[in-house]
């Protein structure tokens, strides 16, 4: 049921924020944490808000499963721990045509499966036709694999098996971030016999090459791994990672403090500077490769008048919501692109000014007594770039009534959230986006591509944004391998798009997880992955 938000005068609402902001984060304090003992035998326990959507890499796009399909599959190339540069994986080495249209991979030797057959080219193939062919025997219903569409659709020309070891693919038109595509999570190599075996419940039953296997899973509760003895990386130190679902953030914190897990991740912004002070606690934080945003549905009727959309971006003080929502864990943007990645651009002014949104709604027909309303989603649970979702649409949802818009709130549950949203059921709704690989052509390819809009089993363009000056710069940038040609490019496509105001950009959040002191060789990778495969316990 739809929850139409109450009025609030907005100075009244800011010092509501103010107040709760200060009795969470100084009322409470409470005297230091004592370090918790290290667990035996070896096992480390993972607090996330919520239960993975699937564990079939190919065919899911939330960070509840990705975090944990990074430790049951294995890419042929991945990124660094730290950074998304590029290193060897299931291929140890590689040769690509100085043409862009060929590349060679030589797979290690010696590769095993969690159910013990040994991993060849073969596989890898497999792998990749299962996605590239409509009619592979591998495909089971309900398969989606949202992202292959738009990182390789057509253009793949051939995959061949060369030997055992050898596989070479090749493409009909070059791709700037060709390397960074095969290292993304949603091509990790799972068996193909598992496949066959579990059909369309493989996503129940995982089996690949990770440095942890799949042992069980409670939906609504734990998910437990189990090491891989045989994993090409070594033995891993830990015998056991579980997952736990935990979805209110104190809980996680506390949990955490008490030592009962070990890792904490979407921890609340308020709780952070506490937890910094507390000895039983290592906050780990990178700056992240998201947008937060709220999504605008460009194909309905109320929001395809670009000054109503305009309005939006004047009526919302994303100031105040950095501030009082994200704790000063975040910064406020203009555009997909986080600080630091390289072609972002400051692409003009649309400030805070009520004054300006009520006279572009007022010219598009709206007034005190013939108001507009709308619809706004938010997810039941925080995200790496939502930490707060239901007090930042219940914010955002009384900023707009300061320009004849009512707006009626509705929380939906994350299991389905991706799905609906996917297909255009919302009007308004809170999203996010994390970078898979730091190249922009994964931000504005899969956000404001119209090759991404499936009202059918759901796109990722969730703007259901269509502009073919767009789509024609998001091609021609992808295809350019001289970089300063695609800076141009990508100036250009920021451009359009800030002026068509198809969404309301909020906020690039800074990622922090909570860890256990005495926990070492953990990586919090700046997609937002948990890198797990080093994890082992220090000495007291």
């Amino acid at each position: 049921m739809a929850v139409c938000c109450s009025r609030m005068p907005a100075a009244r609402f800011k010092l509501s924020l103010f107040l709760l902001a200060f009795w969470l984060g100084v009322g409470c304090e409470r005297k230091p944490d004592q370090i918790p003992p290290v667990p035996s035998p070896a096992v480390v326990v993972v607090a996330k808000p919520g239960d993975p959507v699937g564990l079939d890499p190919a065919n899911v796009t939330d960070l509840e499963s990705l975090q944990i399909c990074r430790s049951l599959y294995d890419t042929l190339v991945q990124y660094e721990p730290d950074s998304t540069r590029i290193m060897p994986a299931l291929a140890e080495s590689w040769e690509r045509s100085s043409d862009g249209l060929e590349v060679t991979f030589h797979l290690r030797r010696g590769v095993v499966f969690h159910d013990g057959t040994p991993l060849t080219a073969s596989d890898v193939k497999a792998n990749y036709e299962r996605q590239r062919d409509p009619e592979h025997p591998l495909r089971s219903a309900g398969d989606t694999f949202f992202y292959w569409n738009d990182t390789w659709g057509d253009r793949i020309e051939s995959i061949d098996v060369l030997d055992e070891h050898t596989i070479c693919f090749r493409f009909n038109e070059p791709i700037a971030p060709l390397m960074q595509n095969f290292a993304m999570p949603f091509f990790g190599i799972v068996s193909p016999r598992a496949l066959k075996k579990y059909g369309s419940d493989y996503f129940r039953n995982p089996v690949g090459t990770g440095p942890y296997k799949f042992e069980n899973w409670v939906p609504g509760d734990r998910l437990t791994l189990v090491k891989h003895q045989e994993s090409w990386r070594g033995e891993p130190a830990v015998e056991r990672v579980t997952f736990l679902s935990i979805p209110d953030s104190t809980a996680r914190a506390l949990r955490l403090r008490k030592g009962s897990v070990h890792i904490a991740t979407a921890l609340s912004p308020q709780s952070v500077e506490s937890l910094r002070r507390q000895p039983s606690v290592k906050v780990v934080e990178q700056p992240g490769l998201n947008v937060a945003f709220l999504a605008l549905n460009n194909q309905s009727t109320k929001l395809a008048d670009s000054r109503v959309r305009k309005a939006i971006w004047h009526a919302v003080d994303r100031g105040a919501l950095v501030r009082g929502l994200y704790y000063g864990l975040a910064d406020q943007t203009d555009t997909a692109l986080p600080t630091g990645v390289w072609g972002r651009e400051e692409t003009g002014s649309r400030p805070f000014d009520v004054a300006k949104g009520r006279a572009l709604m007022e010219e598009a027909g709206y007034s005190t007594d013939r108001r507009l309303q709308l619809g706004l989603w938010y997810m039941a649970v925080p995200r790496s770039y939502l930490p707060e979702p239901k007090a930042t649409a219940e914010a955002i949802a009384r900023m707009l009534e300061e320009i004849y818009v009512t707006v009626d709130l509705e929380p939906v549950d994350w299991g389905v959230y991706l799905d609906r949203v996917g297909r255009g059921e919302h009007e308004m709704a809170l999203a996010g986006w994390i970078g898979d690989h730091g190249d922009p052509d994964n931000y504005f390819s899969f956000i404001f591509g119209s090759a991404n809009i499936d009202q059918v089993v759901g796109g990722t363009n969730v703007l259901f944004y269509t502009n073919s000056e767009v789509d024609r710069l998001i091609a021609e940038a992808r295809r350019e391998i001289d970089q300063a040609k695609r800076i141009e490019s990508y100036r250009s496509l920021q451009e359009t798009i800030f002026e068509d105001a198809p969404w309301l950009p909020l906020a690039h959040a800074r990622q922090v997880v909570g860890v256990h002191p005495l926990l070492q060789g953990f990586h919090l990778h700046p997609t937002g992955v948990l890198v797990l495969d080093e994890l082992r316990w220090g000495e007291p």
